[in-house]
């Protein structure tokens, strides 16, 4: 069960709500709501939020914030708080240096800015280098990439890009 639908069945639980009540509420029939409650369906948006009405909660939907553990599995040399699987496929990893290239000055204010900053720049090294057409649709996509290579390149990123190189050569 996602997020949302887990929120949902959470927020009527919390309330004391039974399922017929919140059918009631609702709008959406009883069947409806017991299908997507066992997970057995994908319901419409338009279903969402009535429910999510009924249950005086609001969606939205809102840019996600860079997923370092995510990326650190992925080969970015960090230290991950979170040990979880990641399907590494090269799609996959994109998408997620994608994300964190487009996404990363946003992120300036934190307190390990410029230790992730250093693991980001020696992991875009080791794709410069030795993933070159991967590096050149990055730098496509997402102009932000080249702006990173703005600083000096230091002995520290070339450290890390042996790390990452090593992670990176076993799934791309």
């Amino acid at each position: 069960m996602g997020p949302v639908l887990l929120t949902i069945l959470n927020k009527r639980k919390t309330l004391g709500l039974s399922q017929v009540a919140l059918s009631v509420r609702s709008g959406v029939s009883l069947p409806t709501l017991q299908r997507i409650e066992s997970g057995k369906a994908n319901p419409s948006l338009s279903t969402l939020e009535l429910l999510a009405s009924a249950l005086d909660l609001e969606l939205s939907c809102h840019e996600r914030s860079i997923d370092w553990d995510e990326l650190a599995a992925f080969g970015l040399p960090l230290q991950r708080r979170e040990i979880r699987h990641v399907r590494k496929t090269r799609e996959n990893f994109f998408t997620a240096m994608f994300r964190a290239c487009s996404l990363f000055e946003q992120e300036r204010h934190l307190p390990d800015f410029s230790r992730k900053k250093e693991a980001l720049i020696g992991t875009l090294l080791a794709l410069k280098l030795h993933y070159a057409d991967l590096y050149k649709e990055l730098c496509h996509r997402c102009p932000m990439v080249e702006q990173l290579f703005q600083d000096m390149i230091e002995g520290k990123h070339i450290k890390l890009k042996r790390l990452a190189l090593a992670q990176l050569g076993t799934y791309l």
